[in-house]
């Protein structure tokens, strides 16, 4: 019900206190351990102080969440995990540098659910996450720091010596990596170089061609205005042409009809001079008949042989 929410908000609340003072008291332990105000300043004596705040913590935690025998048993079993992780923690001369009054409550507090922690009955609070978390980020960064403050307290001199050495080692292959970081820059910029020549010459070899190209499409352009030209003039000759040999075959039909008229002006002039011939060759013939019978006459012949001439001249004519 709300009334046990209530309650169980408040006793997380608590808690949270709790942890609140003690990670105070942690710092206060690892600012200055030889304090009078601290709990006790021996080791052992802040050793179990804290065991029992811890204790004392995780059991009232148990109460709040659950309560029961088992939960109790699980949370003993994480101290003691605890208890032995804190005890691997020692230096050469075999103290331990246990993390003092440490606690993890998020092992209690960020367990996974189970059929216990409903949240529907009030054993499970979900608001309470945020306040859980940062409580457990500001142990975790109390912890780095004791932990380094115990490093720092029980480094020796032969540690400081593995360092420089170990830093030694290091600067050596750093060194020896930088030579090869040099060598292989060194030869990249030599790469760049050659791969920019060349890209220079294949620029200067692509413009000579470019260059090459536009003077043969030009060429090209001309010899096509020429064609075009040359075909144009072509076909007007040959229009021409066609029209002088239309012209051609007209006066030749022409001439054709005029040699053919002319060829019969000459029939009719040849059988006019075969007439003339003849009648002048008739005319002469007669010419002569006329001449022998005036030659007769003339001698005196008679008038019968004169007509006898005649007849005979006139027999040979028809």
């Amino acid at each position: 019900s709300a009334i046990n929410i209530q309650i169980k908000k408040k006793d997380h609340e608590d808690g949270i206190k709790s942890l609140i003072a003690h990670s105070e008291v942690q710092e206060c332990d690892v600012a200055a351990p030889s304090r009078s105000d601290c709990p006790s300043s021996s080791k052992d004596s802040r050793r179990e102080f804290f065991k029992d705040k811890r204790l004392q913590i995780a059991s009232d935690d148990d109460k709040n969440i659950n309560g029961e025998d088992d939960r109790c048993a699980h949370h003993a079993d994480e101290d003691k995990n605890y208890q032995n992780v804190q005890e691997k923690l020692v230096d050469e001369d075999g103290e331990s540098f246990e993390e003092e009054g440490e606690f993890y409550p998020d092992k209690h507090m960020d367990r996974p659910l189970d059929f216990h922690d409903n949240p529907d009955s009030g054993k499970y609070i979900l608001s309470h996450l945020p306040f859980v978390e940062k409580g457990n980020s500001d142990r975790h960064r109390n912890l780095k720091r004791r932990r380094s403050v115990f490093d720092d307290e029980g480094s020796s001199d032969e540690d400081s010596e593995i360092v420089k050495e170990d830093q030694i080692d290091e600067y050596k292959k750093l060194e020896v990596l930088a030579l090869e970081i040099e060598t292989t820059i060194a030869s990249l910029e030599e790469d760049l170089a050659k791969t920019h020549k060349e890209k220079e010459e294949i620029l200067l070899r692509n413009k000579l061609l470019t260059n090459a190209l536009l003077e043969l499409v030009e060429e090209k352009e001309i010899w096509v205005a020429k064609e075009k030209a040359s075909f144009k003039f072509i076909t007007e000759k040959v229009q021409i042409s066609k029209s002088e040999l239309s012209l051609f075959s007209n006066d030749i039909s022409e001439v054709k009809h005029e040699l053919e008229s002319s060829r019969e002006g000459c029939k009719a002039i040849r059988e006019r001079l075969e007439f003339s011939e003849e009648k002048a060759e008739y005319e002469s013939k007669c010419r002569w008949g006329i001449q022998m019978a005036a030659i007769i006459s003339d001698f005196g012949h008679g008038m019968a042989l004169s007509s006898v001439l005649i007849c005979v001249f006139k027999a040979t004519i028809i």
